[in-house]
Formats: structure tokens, sequence, C-alpha cells
């Protein structure tokens, strides 16, 4: 690889990680607000992203 080439890539494995690491605080925050709307706090993720309660089936998307 070039060093053009490097920086290049290097730049969008790096976009990549900062929209991961959005996604995950706007996820974490979706599971603070289901856990304090539900009580069985039995809260799994989909492989969509999306968080529910497995006991109530509470969606949250």
């Amino acid at each position: 690889m070039t060093p053009r080439q490097i920086r290049r890539r290097r730049a969008e494995i790096e976009a990549q990680l900062l929209l991961l690491e959005t996604k995950k605080r706007v996820l974490e925050r979706e599971l603070i607000v289901l856990q304090s709307e539900c009580e069985h706090q039995n809260i799994v993720d989909t492989k969509g992203g999306d968080l529910y309660c497995s006991d109530c089936e509470k969606a949250r998307v």
C-alpha cells in the first residue's frame, strides 16, 4: 500500500469507529430509558439493534 492509501484507509476506519461509538451511546441511553419503564429488567438486544424486554416483550425502537 502506498502512504496515500494507508492514510485513506485509516481515515475510513476512524470514521467507522466514530459511527459505532455514536451508535453505542444511543443504545446505552435507550437501555437506561427502557430499564426505567420495565419492571422485569430483562433487557436483550436483537440482531437488528432493537432493545426489548424478553419477559414482557416491550419493544423500544
